[in-house]
């Protein structure tokens, strides 16, 4: 099985099929169980059969072996996967459709078998279906695309038959909400607000924030979620959101009911008013409000002053307004509203080590931490790399460039282990013949550096080394006073107040020990008098505590800047270039080394990555020009050093076209007009009009809301 996997990883698969079915050959036919192992070797047998592309032959595989297959929750979705994949569109409707009735839970909420029900119900190309298969997280073709009246009535009809076989699955009550339109979107939106604000639901806004899409280009037919706060302000279901909220707001307020109910029914509870406010001030943050949005969960603290959720959104929003050191201080107020909460004492440790205060963050933090020793080394036992990266900003701004050296390429050391434990798991899953989970993880550990976590501690650690580059930190001999340039008399002086000072030092030293020694002596004295005869228990040896022999970063500072940032930009360049923040990183380096064609590579490669003009990656452009640009692109004609005359020639040419022929101070005078429209990637897009998939104005003003 060993063999198997290996020539799948290389891509082998009729090798690997020839494997398997030499090693099922081996077997008694006769003795074959419907056990675990040989359920997931069936299975295994049929991802290869797909990899291979031989999907009728997968199918009869899967049919032939269903008596064998203990998990029939996943050989149910791999027979609905292969028939969409061969066009057996209605074959894969009754696939899907009886995954999301009889599969459980596990189906019925599972947005990757309302991807593939969606792709069925509209009968998509091959090719637009296997692109909607591959979204993630709960993305749908539905959120993607723009429907006609015809595919949006096909859903509108499926969805709704699933809500009367399914009234409590939250799925099939959210899914129309992305393909409904006009008073059919409006009711919809209705009724799972309402159903929402009366539970209480604090994530609500965040939730129908992926209603607010506009096309992401003209005639491209794919729909992206908006984040621009005016784009957002100008979105058609955002207002329709907006609408809806106020007028449960109004109501509630006036009757105690929300909008639309009977006059004889149930009033709403209390909490169904906060909770109108606070989907008010998430929507005034979206689209940018800062100041009305603090306003409102002013309201929602003095409607409920002991909820956790409005304090935490105020320091949220003070953060956004700038002032993190308020920010910091609110979200300490909301921990102490519940110290058992681990959520919010994380949430108060990113914001205190975002104002700088690292020891206060290290305290609180600590408070879930284990206490067997330093909390900071059970942090990294623990992989905590969000703290690391955190704390490593925090120390950077303040120029403590050791240690957040340390605990960047802490975060590093993790992304190492995991590479290396997996073969930790190698002779595991071939023994427990768990297959597809090993491929898996391999297939995971391939990538496993392309992580955010990993790009923003390489990222880090490659500032604080150009950081170091560029203002190397004095050594002691450097320190050490010029005794050569100073007169006797000063001479004489200064080595008396050098020698006062160190012979303080020691004797500090000196007394720090004594009083440590004492301190253990009192302490053995104390036991003794406790127990003068021996009598009691003695308790266990306490585990040693790791000794931290470098706990600032000073042996990190020791390295060759220059040749550590540019592993790091190695590693970068080859698992995440598409990363934008990747290519300032590699031209910053390469152009501190001396290479000018990386540099520009650097730059060529982010200028396509970028489509917003992009102010790090503008300024970088403008710095190269400035440095070696020719005539071409109107800068200094020569460049910092003697190039090659082939190296010159490249060059000028990639310049002139990455800046679009334009001179250093045409894109400088272009860049501080952005209302000037120039088509190329170099300079900001002028901000336009969203276009919206609902089929609605959305030219309409900023409505403006009164509580």
């Amino acid at each position: 099985m060993a063999l198997a996997v290996a020539n799948q990883m290389a891509g082998q698969n009729k090798q690997a099929i020839s494997v398997v079915d030499a090693f099922i050959g081996t077997q008694d036919v006769k003795a074959r169980t419907r056990d675990y192992d040989e359920s997931e070797l069936m299975l295994y047998r049929a991802d290869l059969l797909k990899e291979d592309g031989q999907l009728d032959e997968a199918i009869a595989h899967l049919e032939a072996h269903q008596s064998f297959v203990v998990d029939q929750l996943s050989w149910k979705m791999k027979m609905a996967e292969l028939t969409l994949s061969l066009g057996h569109f209605n074959l894969a409707k009754d696939w899907y459709r009886g995954l999301l009735v009889d599969g459980g839970f596990g189906a019925t909420e599972n947005y990757g078998v309302h991807r593939g029900w969606q792709c069925a119900l509209l009968e998509l190309e091959p090719a637009l279906c296997a692109e909607m298969l591959k979204l993630k997280a709960c993305d749908l073709p539905s959120t993607n695309m723009q429907f006609s009246e015809e595919q949006a009535g096909v859903l509108s009809a499926a969805y709704a038959e699933l809500q009367s076989e399914l009234p409590r699955s939250r799925a099939a009550k959210r899914i129309p909400l992305t393909f409904l339109s006009g008073d059919s979107l409006r009711a919809g939106l209705k009724a799972y607000i309402d159903r929402a604000l009366t539970k209480g639901v604090p994530a609500l806004a965040a939730d129908l924030s992926s209603l607010y899409t506009e096309e992401t280009s003209a005639g491209s037919g794919r729909f992206a979620r908006v984040k621009d706060t005016y784009a957002v302000s100008q979105n058609s279901s955002y207002q329709m959101v907006s609408e809806l909220c106020d007028e449960a707001l109004e109501a509630t307020k006036a009757t105690g009911r929300l909008a639309g109910a009977a006059a004889d029914g149930p009033v709403e509870p209390p909490t169904t008013e906060l909770w109108c406010l606070f989907l008010r001030a998430q929507l005034e943050e979206a689209r940018g409000d800062i100041e009305e949005a603090i306003a409102t969960i002013d309201l929602c603290i003095q409607h409920t002053p002991t909820a956790v959720d409005m304090y935490e959104r105020r320091a949220r929003l003070l953060r956004k307004a700038g002032d993190v050191q308020a920010a910091a201080e609110q979200m300490d107020a909301a921990r102490k509203l519940d110290l058992a909460d681990r959520y919010i004492n994380n949430k108060t440790t990113k914001y205190m080590l975002r104002a700088g205060k690292l020891e206060q963050a290290m305290s609180t933090i600590a408070l879930f931490t284990r206490h067997e020793g330093d909390p900071a080394h059970n942090l990294f036992e623990m992989q905590v790399m969000w703290v690391e990266i955190e704390y490593g900003n925090a120390a950077m701004a303040v120029g403590k460039y050791g240690m957040a050296l340390k605990k960047f390429l802490a975060t590093e050391k993790h992304f190492n282990d995991f590479v290396d434990d997996q073969f930790d798991f190698h002779t595991y899953c071939l023994r427990k013949m768990t297959l597809r989970a090993y491929v898996s993880i391999l297939r995971m550990n391939d990538s496993i550096q392309s992580h955010k976590f990993y790009g923003k501690a390489a990222e880090g650690a490659i500032k604080c080394y150009i950081a170091l580059y560029d203002n190397p930190p004095q050594s002691a001999a450097d320190e050490e006073p010029d005794y050569a340039n100073m007169s006797p008399a000063v001479r004489k002086r200064e080595k008396a107040k050098a020698r006062k000072a160190a012979k303080k030092k020691a004797e500090e030293e000196e007394a720090k020990k004594k009083a440590e020694e004492e301190e253990a002596k009192a302490k053995a004295a104390a036991e003794a008098a406790e127990d003068p005869e021996g009598k009691k228990k003695k308790k266990a040896p306490e585990k040693p505590v790791p000794v931290d022999e470098d706990p600032n970063g000073d042996k990190l500072l020791q390295a060759d800047p220059l040749v550590e940032a540019e592993r790091l930009v190695k590693t970068l360049v080859k698992f995440a270039p598409g990363s934008l923040s990747t290519q300032v990183a590699a031209y910053d380096v390469a152009l501190r080394r001396k290479k000018p064609l990386k540099a520009l590579q650097a730059l060529v490669r982010g200028a396509r990555i970028d489509q917003s003009g992009d102010a790090e990656l503008f300024s970088r452009i403008v710095d190269f020009a400035s440095r070696y640009g020719g005539v071409a692109a109107g800068g200094g004609g020569g460049g910092e050093a003697d190039l090659s005359a082939p190296v010159r020639s490249a060059l000028d040419l990639e310049l002139a076209d990455l800046m679009g022929g334009a001179s250093l101070e045409q894109v400088s005078w272009a860049r501080a007009r952005p209302h000037v429209r120039m088509a190329h990637p170099v300079f900001p897009k002028q901000a336009s009009r969203p276009t919206c998939r609902r089929g609605l104005s959305t030219h309409a003003s900023t409505h403006r809301h009164s509580l």
